[in-house]
């Protein structure tokens, strides 16, 4: 009767150990899992936070380049080339076309897409 009692409760400890085990690997499986989905998550924004960036970078970079080249179009005196291709560029304007274009060149006026060429973004928000 004292092994019966003895092979009962290792028998009980055994089970007990073993279902305490299966406890762990669930819950390691759980936090693995957690882990694996929080990764993604911060992958995803990482990506979405880089392609901002580099959206904001190069409007920085098309502005600092409009900005140098309004500031060389307004630079005097220029070479003679310059002015002769100037000259051969504005020569066959009429004279308000001329004018126009001069302003641009000079940054003073500044080119918009006109509002049929627009694009709504509601367009795209339905795909």
């Amino acid at each position: 009767a004292e092994k019966e009692a003895a092979r009962i409760k290792a028998e009980e400890e055994a089970r007990i150990k073993a279902e305490e085990e299966a406890e762990r690997a669930r819950l390691r499986a759980i936090s693995a899992e957690a882990e694996a989905k929080q990764r993604s998550i911060l992958g995803d924004r990482l990506q979405r936070e880089a392609a901002e960036r580099a959206v904001i970078k190069a409007r920085i970079e098309a502005e600092a380049a409009r900005k140098a080249a309004i500031a060389e179009a307004r630079k005097q005196p220029k070479p003679a080339d310059v002015e002769k291709n100037l000259a051969d560029k504005y020569g066959a304007m009429g004279n308000e076309e001329r004018a126009f274009s001069i302003l641009v060149d000079l940054g003073i006026v500044e080119l918009s897409l006109e509002p049929e060429d627009t694009v709504d973004p509601d367009d795209f928000a339905a795909n």
